[in-house]
């Protein structure tokens, strides 16, 4: 068996982390989606733009959000409705910015240049081993805060 990297167990922290963010106390959140509801563990964290299509945009956490796991599974990230659902829930500023960030990621210069100096250097950085084991303690850490305080495991 495959040892997974230090950036599949990041991106596999992020969206565990993301789920739990988006909980309420009970440990059930809503598809972004179709606006199911159900239990974190019924819950992925889905990518409006799929880790293939832009490895870049996959580390940001704007562009991950709970999602059933039929919308993201069998559905295949059901994208329409993942977009539909992101300016749905966030309005259209949220889908604009992360529209800024898939062109600033591809190599956009222009889009490059809106973002946050935090934002330009995540999406221009080298990313080492060591990156990735430190912004993967960070969601560690979202995970244990939510889970104490939402009372969920």
């Amino acid at each position: 068996m495959k040892r997974k990297d230090e950036r599949q167990k990041y991106l596999e922290t992020l969206q565990r982390a993301v789920v739990y963010e988006e909980a309420d106390s009970r440990g059930f959140c809503t598809c972004i989606s179709c606006g199911r509801r159900g239990f974190i563990t019924d819950m992925d964290g889905g990518h409006g733009f799929s880790k293939g299509s832009n490895s870049r945009l996959a580390l940001f956490r704007e562009n991950i959000h709970a999602q059933c796991q039929f919308c993201n599974r069998i559905l295949n990230g059901n994208r329409k409705m993942w977009f539909e659902g992101l300016k749905d829930r966030y309005g259209m500023e949220a889908y604009e910015h992360l529209m800024i960030l898939d062109r600033a990621c591809c190599g956009n210069e222009e889009a490059l240049a809106e973002l946050s100096p935090e934002e330009r250097d995540k999406v221009t950085r080298n990313w080492t081993e060591k990156d990735y084991r430190e912004e993967r303690r960070k969601w560690q850490k979202v995970i244990r805060e939510n889970s104490w305080k939402k009372d969920i495991t």
